[in-house]
């Protein structure tokens, strides 16, 4: 169960690092499609990776425009 536990938290750890880079494609990898996402806003399904990636694409501009630096 430890090396299990070990290996998620570096997983969420590598998401995390690749996130911050706010490079939609990098952070592609992270995902499994179809997948939701659920912001405030109601629930959101995504079928296909190019969803995915308009979706992060967006997401990152944003943070961008708001000089996001890390999580």
């Amino acid at each position: 169960m430890a090396r299990e536990e070990e290996a998620i938290t570096q997983t969420f750890n590598n998401y995390v690092q690749t996130f911050q880079t706010l490079d939609p494609n990098a952070t592609l990898a992270y995902f499994h499609v179809p997948c939701m996402f659920i912001p405030p806003h109601g629930v959101r399904v995504l079928a296909t990776a190019a969803d995915v990636e308009a979706l992060l694409t967006q997401v990152m501009q944003d943070l961008k425009a708001r000089s996001y630096a890390r999580s």
